[in-house]
């Protein structure tokens, strides 16, 4: 008996235990499942914020991407247009984004240097232009000069001629020609009046 009493005690004791470790192992179980689910959750809308702020920032940087590459697409057409016009002879209008300090800049600043060149060309050849047209007039002009004076020289050396011939036709012997001529008829003036 004694030892049977014990077993059963040290039996039901022992099956206490299980029962209260089982209680115990469940309730903790059921806790942790409990706070497994709870931070599954919260895991789970961390997951899916996250996953909408990559795809916002995504969609932003590719937004961007796009903006800037379009941007200097069409800064660099505008300097294409504009050297296009600058080669077909229009140098009076201003290149664009030479003010921009980054390569940009100094794509158009490269081509404002052409832009002063053709134009401090078409300067030079205008003032060429102009110095051969100022040349010619005055070249003209001195001629004209020439011939008058030459005109007005045989116009006096025949005038005082047909004037002592007429004279001379009167029966004025003695006529002679006293007006001073230009030198290319003094050597006639001499002749004619010994």
């Amino acid at each position: 008996g004694k030892d049977d009493a014990a077993l059963e005690r040290w039996t039901k004791v022992t099956v206490a235990r299980r029962d209260l470790m089982a209680a115990l192992i469940a309730k903790t179980g059921a806790a942790l499942s409990a706070e497994a689910e709870s931070r599954l959750g919260t895991l789970h809308w961390i997951f899916i914020r996250g996953s909408m702020i990559a795809a916002l920032v995504s969609v932003a940087v590719v937004a961007l991407f796009l903006f800037v590459v379009s941007s200097v697409s069409r800064m660099i057409r505008a300097i294409e247009e504009r050297m296009r016009r600058l080669a077909d002879g229009d140098m009076q209008s201003a290149i664009p984004f030479v003010e921009r300090a980054d390569e940009i800049g100094g794509i158009a600043r490269s081509v404002e240097v052409f832009r002063q060149a053709a134009l401090r060309s078409v300067e030079l050849e205008a003032n060429a232009e102009d110095s051969r047209r100022r040349s010619e007039l005055e070249r003209v002009e001195m001629q004209r000069k020439a011939e008058a004076d030459a005109e007005s020289r045989l116009r006096q050396a025949t005038g005082a001629f047909a004037s002592a011939l007429h004279r001379l036709a009167a029966g004025d012997m003695l006529c002679e020609i006293h007006d001073q001529l230009d030198p290319q008829f003094e050597e006639l003036r001499n002749d004619f009046n010994v």
